[in-house]
């Protein structure tokens, strides 16, 4: 038994830990002492949660508790599950939010009853249920609020084929190599001229502006030079 609770216990991620932890700590307050002192006539009284006048808060309380209790560990358990994955996390969190509310309600009836009589003191257990019920509604509502950002994060995102990633990554960094590639003035590639300086070329000599044009030494004036 031992074994199997430390398995479930195991299992289970923080904030589920210290929900039911919560919850746990707040259905053992219930049984623990509400009120106790001396009552009318000089008699000694001690009521639980299950007692006095507060008796069906206290009730409600611990029936709130453990069904937050009965939610989580029934699946891991292996039983069947109460309620389905989808709601477990807004059930949990209506459930502690209301035991909260039947705790405070309990305390301040229990306040009155305690300026009324000098001789009647409230009791620890009652302090210890509204903390494990507070607890509760707190990592509740941090689980259903996970939840919701889990369901709009799945919506948005779409995983897409490694083979795709890939292709769209090489697609980029071509686009980046031709943009590098391009030169910066008029989308004209620069000309460069290279020399050989081992081989050097002789200049081509210029080339006659008139064809067959006679020279100049065979020109008539300069014959008699």
């Amino acid at each position: 038994m031992l074994s199997t609770l430390r398995r479930i216990i195991t299992q289970l991620d923080l904030e589920e830990k210290i929900l039911n932890a919560g919850a746990l700590v707040s259905l053992i307050g219930v049984v623990c002492p509400w009120i106790g002192g001396e009552w009318l006539g000089g008699t000694s009284v001690l009521h639980t949660g299950f007692g006095f006048y507060t008796s069906f808060l206290g009730l409600a309380v611990f029936l709130l508790n453990g069904f937050i209790l009965f939610v989580t560990l029934s699946p891991l358990m292996g039983g069947p599950p109460i309620i389905s994955r989808e709601q477990r996390n807004i059930a949990r969190l209506l459930a502690a939010g209301q035991a909260l509310v039947l705790t405070i309600a309990a305390l301040s009836v229990l306040t009155r009853v305690a300026f009324e009589f000098s001789r009647v003191e409230i009791r620890f257990g009652i302090y210890t249920s509204m903390i494990g019920s507070l607890t509760a509604s707190l990592y509740a509502f941090l689980k259903f609020q996970e939840e919701r950002r889990n369901i709009a994060e799945s919506f948005f995102y779409h995983d897409e084929p490694v083979a795709k990633e890939q292709d769209r990554r090489e697609r980029i960094d071509k686009i980046k190599e031709e943009s590098i590639r391009l030169p910066s003035n008029d989308g004209l590639a620069p000309l460069t001229m290279t020399r050989d300086d081992k081989n050097p070329e002789p200049p081509s000599p210029l080339p006659n502006i008139v064809p067959n044009a006679p020279k100049v030494e065979e020109h008539p004036v300069f014959r008699g030079l």
